[in-house]
């Protein structure tokens, strides 16, 4: 439903502590949004359009391509669920690489018909 919710694309000056979470590779937990209201009025805004009340998020690494996260947990909203979901994005990416990888075997593939070094010809 996020994707409902979401009409454009939101600035990163938005959320600072998102971006500080991928780079320093650490968790995003927040329990309730009103935690945020006075230290991040925008980010604060930004839940209560797209109804985001708590969130448990992780960046995926070692390659960034984003975070992996659970909208609204009602429970396990800890540091020590973090670690979980981390193994969880790890385990996302390796699947990722692993899909990829085999789309580019596909593209790759030799013809049938080149067996050796003699069936190629020179100009």
């Amino acid at each position: 439903m996020t994707k409902t919710y979401l009409d454009e694309f939101e600035p990163l000056s938005i959320v600072p502590r998102w971006v500080a979470a991928m780079e320093l590779n650490q968790a995003i937990v927040l329990h309730d949004r009103d935690e945020i209201k006075d230290d991040y009025p925008e980010e604060y805004v930004l839940y209560e359009r797209v109804k985001l009340y708590s969130v448990l998020a992780v960046p995926v690494k070692p390659r960034l391509c984003g975070f992996l996260a659970v909208r609204n947990p009602t429970r396990y909203v800890d540091a020590a669920f973090a670690d979980v979901l981390q193994l969880l994005a790890f385990v996302a990416l390796v699947n990722i690489n692993d899909i990829m990888q085999r789309r580019m075997r596909k593209l790759v593939r030799s013809p049938k018909d080149i067996r050796s070094a003699n069936d190629i010809e020179g100009e």
